[in-house]
């Protein structure tokens, strides 16, 4: 078949705005877009030459009373891209009006003479949720300003492509150290590299820029500057656009000196070791250790050989060295005895651990090494074999360490470990290991350049050489699973035995919650407080208020303490709109500021198991997915929102973009698995993905909600492909959910599928759908199944001469060079058809109708019909 539309659009008249005289815009005084407060380093620092001029020129004021304020949205895009924003006060009129009076509105600026201003479209709009067109004819790679709108005034601005820095690893670094600050939009674009870091102390007037070594969107690499004195240091990210409205808020380093060094070396053979891999040599070891700890920084030195040990305790501040992995072997026997058997080696705070093998055959033994609580350890080119038992438990520790590694076994558990690092190391899974790393509420934890395989699958009725297909479990039942970073790593096959008796497994990378509490009852909030009564008295940091319903839905804010008594909770931060009557608020752990990027991820093959690439199951809240290559799982990336004891466990405004997946039953999963009104899933984002070979008919995309009707299930579509599949989108039959759909400039192509009952479109439950530019090709059907899509009608974008007081100016703030490269705007570039005038909102309804847009008169008087698409304002400097 030809290239058609996957559903009849609506006509669409674009529209001509018109250039504005500059006196007369600071004549208007009708409405006034408030300017937000500049954060940056005290000390003001000249930003280096090359950075984007950003000044738009205001009168400066406050959000009127009733007006919206925005809470939670994508924080990446460029012109032309849909991003998700949900608001308070959406709209100042009765709500049988539908929210007619919502506009969004986004200042761009690169150059001292391109200050832009436009209004942006809105795609669909219900339950304070609502999809943005980001308008084309916007200043190109900018970072910019956006606004809401209704007739009562103007929300304060949030910035999207600014440096989003979300924490600094290792936050305990000496002088000259190369560290890195982990976040989002940290480079100019996607793929330059280009990041700038500036440190300074709080207060100081002083400060200066680290040398950048290398750069993606979330993550920059630097050295800390050499000379720095110790003491507590804010790191600063830009990267490059916004000028001085672009600066990351700062993440905290701690700057200490080099620890104490002996040159004392403390032979284990002088102490009565025996590398002959029969002899008992744990007094002896133990013997050596003891001497050395009384010179701090000794090192304790194991020759090459085999040794057999029970257990030993490595002091605080020692080094273990042997010559290397497979020549030094200290060996626990199946017979070892003693205090401790159960753990081979236990290790303490500030201990290295370097160029040796650790195994052990004994039954007893629980992990090769194990330590809870420390901080400051590194193993360093180190293999640890168990072939029942895990590797290590770090349970409560922190700065971790773990460089050129081997790890033959079956779990280590993280627990609620912080400031982890793994980087260039193996996995070995064996003893059908659920999973190689388990963390149970653990922040702070960086994954890189790994490799994950099973140890022998050769025999798929043993599970001694295999696992059960994860790599890394995240689970929140201990605190917020925040702050990770896993990236640029490899799987090798991962994948269940088909003999194995829970075929429930096989998400290689997986966060899955244990709900929200669902204790107590919400009375009220302020900026930063909200009376909670009932929740019991565990409450407290590390825990996270969330708005899962209403106005603001999807914004959470940190928790600093809880009073009991009064109900209050004290926030560790303010509410950016705070909640209001509409608003239902929940407390507990979740899952936030997680970027997964880069990586290759490959499962045995398409079975029914519950195999993927990424699983977030429930409570993912601005989670990132980016550029990974998915093959041969069951799904590739699934994002669901899922239900615990009745209550919603949800998944908010996360970023699924630029990834390619192949081989599967579906390429993305997305559902919202919860019975409650409240809104389990909304303001996701799925931009320019491709998914290619899909096997069987859950389709390219597998879209459901088991939400009852009216409840708001915001998706996002935009830029992606499906080729080769019998289905590119499916919509199964669940309940009497209504999705809102928005897809933009898609591509479904049957491809090398069978033609013979293949549908580009699915459809078994209820859609309201907004659909612009999508082609399919080559399906027998372009739409099947039992319902319509509800489609909607079209309205133009609003025009920036119905703003006022708002100029592009030029900046002083650029100058002179500084060390360091530059940073991004987190999205991948523009889709490649321009999308302005093609303006879409609804609200949620089930009935089956095709909208003209004529039927819709609202705002058509600000602007002449014209077929010329200049919807930009071009503001004089």
């Amino acid at each position: 078949m030809p290239s058609t539309a996957i559903v009849p659009a609506t006509r669409v008249t674009r529209k001509r705005f018109q250039l504005e005289n500059l006196e007369t815009r600071r004549l208007l005084a009708a409405s006034v877009l408030e300017l937000p407060t500049v954060v940056a380093p005290t000390s003001n620092p000249t930003l280096p030459s090359g950075f984007d001029v950003f000044a738009p020129q205001a009168t400066t004021g406050s959000a009127a009373a009733g007006a919206p304020q925005i809470a939670q949205y994508t924080q990446s895009g460029n012109p032309g891209d849909v991003i998700s924003v949900s608001l308070t006060n959406p709209s100042a009129l009765p709500a049988s009006d539908n929210d007619s009076d919502t506009e969004f509105f986004t200042y761009g600026q690169t150059t001292a003479a391109n200050g832009t201003l436009v209004g942006d479209g809105i795609e669909q709009i219900g339950g304070a949720i609502a999809s943005v067109d980001l308008n084309a004819g916007n200043t190109a790679n900018s970072m910019y300003f956006l606004w809401a709108k209704n007739n009562d005034g103007y929300s304060a601005p949030v910035a999207i492509n600014k440096a989003d820095a979300w924490w600094v690893g290792p936050n305990q670094a000496t002088a000259g150290q190369s560290i890195s600050v982990y976040g989002q939009n940290l480079t100019f674009s996607a793929t330059d590299g280009l990041s700038w870091v500036y440190i300074t102390q709080a207060g100081s007037t002083t400060g200066q820029w680290a040398t950048v070594s290398s750069a993606n969107p979330y993550q920059v690499t630097f050295n800390v500057p050499t000379g720095l004195a110790a003491g507590n240091y804010q790191v600063w990210v830009h990267n490059g656009h916004g000028g001085e409205y672009g600066w990351s808020s700062p993440v905290t380093l701690n700057v200490v000196a080099p620890a104490a060094a002996s040159t004392k070396i403390f032979n284990v053979l002088s102490y009565g070791a025996v590398a002959d891999g029969k002899t008992d040599s744990t007094a002896a070891f133990q013997a050596a250790i003891n001497a050395a700890y009384a010179y701090p920084g000794s090192t304790v030195y194991v020759p090459t050989g085999t040794y057999v040990i029970s257990s030993i305790t490595l002091q605080p501040g020692l080094t273990l060295l042997g010559d290397g992995a497979g020549k030094t072997n200290i060996i626990q026997s199946a017979t070892a005895s003693g205090a401790y058997p159960e753990e081979l080696l236990w290790f303490s705070s500030n201990d290295q651990i370097e160029n040796l093998t650790l195994s052990s055959s004994n039954t007893v033994l629980q992990h090769i090494a194990y330590g809870r609580f420390v901080s400051n350890v590194h193993f360093s080119g180190v293999d640890m074999t168990d072939m029942t038992s895990g590797d290590f438990d770090i349970n409560g520790s922190s700065l971790i360490f773990f460089n050129n590694c081997n790890f033959t076994g079956n779990s280590s558990f993280l627990g609620t470990a912080s400031q982890l690092f793994f980087d260039h190391d193996n996995f070995y899974a064996v003893d059908d290991a659920e999973e190689m790393l388990f963390s149970y509420g653990g922040n702070d934890i960086s994954i890189t350049n790994c490799t994950v395989q099973d140890y022998n699958d050769s025999n798929p009725d043993s599970g001694a050489g295999w696992g059960q297909g994860r790599f890394f479990v995240g689970n929140n039942v201990w605190g917020d699973e925040s702050n990770t970073y896993i990236a640029n790593n490899t799987t090798i096959a991962l994948g269940v035995r088909p003999t194995y008796s829970n075929q429930n497994c096989g998400e290689q990378l997986l966060w899955e919650s244990t709900g929200l509490l669902t204790t107590g009852t919400y009375v009220s909030s302020t900026a930063n407080t909200i009376t909670y009564t009932g929740l019991g008295s565990s409450v407290g940091a590390n825990y996270y208020a969330i708005i899962v319903s209403g106005d603001g839905t999807g914004e959470y804010v940190p928790i600093q303490s809880y009073n009991s008594t009064t109900g209050v909770i004290t926030l560790a931060g303010s509410w950016a709109a705070l909640p209001d009557s509409t608003s239902v608020v929940r407390v507990g752990f979740i899952f936030d500021d997680i970027a997964v990027y880069d990586n290759t991820l490959q499962g045995k093959g398409v079975t029914d198991t519950a195999s993927a690439g990424v699983q977030f199951w429930g409570d993912a809240v601005n989670c990132v997915v980016d550029s990974n290559t998915i093959s041969n799982t069951r799904y590739g990336v699934n994002v669901i929102a899922t239900q615990s004891s009745g209550d919603i466990v949800p998944s908010y405004f996360n970023l699924v973009q630029n990834n390619i997946i192949s081989n599967v039953q579906a390429g993305f999963w997305i559902e919202s698995n919860a019975s409650s009104t409240l809104d389990g899933a909304s303001g996701s984002v799925y931009r320019f993905n491709k998914v290619t070979n899909v096997t069987a008919g859950l389709g390219g995309f597998y879209v459901m909600d088991y939400g009852p009707a009216n409840v708001p299930f915001f998706v996002v579509l935009e830029g992606n492909s499906v080729t080769s599949a019998p289905v590119a989108l499916s919509l199964p039959s669940c309940a009497v959910g209504e999705v809102s759909l928005t897809m933009i400039n898609n591509t479904f192509t049957l491809g090398s599928a069978t033609a013979a009952g293949s549908i580009a479109m699915d459809i078994f439950e209820g859609l309201a759908l907004t659909e612009s530019q999508n082609t399919v090709s080559g399906f027998a059907q372009d739409q099947g199944g039992t319902f319509t899509p509800t489609m909607v009608s079209a309205i133009a974008a609003p025009s920036a001469s119905q703003t006022s007081g708002i100029t592009g100016g030029s900046s002083s703030s650029t100058g002179s060079t500084g060390s360091g490269s530059s940073g991004t705007s987190g999205s991948s570039g523009t889709s490649g058809t321009s999308k302005s005038g093609k303006k879409k909102k609804t609200t949620q309804s089930n009935a089956a109708a095709i909208v003209d847009s004529t039927t819709d008169q609202k705002k058509k008087s600000t602007a002449a019909a014209d077929t010329i698409d200049t919807d930009a304002v071009i503001l004089a400097a």
